[in-house]
């Protein structure tokens, strides 16, 4: 059925619900029961959806494979001469709670562990 959720009620009754009530509590309409409408797999949205949706879900996969990425320091093509970026001590970095790995200061996603970084990451993960 195009539209429709099948679903059986805890006392078998066997349910069509339309698609916009997935997720929601309804009634059984035949014995009043509640149960919930599932959500059909291909509404799932998981965790790599969202970081793609914010952007960087790819760069997060190109660097879980070694690969570069646009965060890499320096940037490729840029002017700064080798030995003159900044060390570790003057970059502004933070620790990222989850798995302890020093990354910059500026991520929400930690690179290694994929862990969201909240807004007070900066200051203990308070805030």
């Amino acid at each position: 059925m195009p539209g429709k959720i099948k679903v059986t009620c805890p006392n078998g009754h066997k349910l069509a619900a339309e698609e916009r009530k997935a997720g929601k509590t309804v009634a059984c309409p035949v014995c009043g029961v509640k149960l919930t409408i599932p959500v059909p797999e291909d509404r799932k949205c998981t965790d790599s959806a969202v970081l793609r949706i914010l952007g960087i879900g790819d760069e997060l996969l190109k660097a879980s494979r070694g690969e570069k990425t646009k965060y890499d320091y320096p940037p490729e093509g840029s002017d700064l001469l080798l030995g003159a970026h900044p060390s570790k001590k003057q970059r502004n970095t933070q620790i990222c709670p989850q798995c302890d790995w020093e990354i910059d200061a500026g991520y929400t996603v930690c690179p290694h562990c994929h862990f969201y970084l909240s807004r007070g990451a900066e200051n203990g993960g308070k805030g």
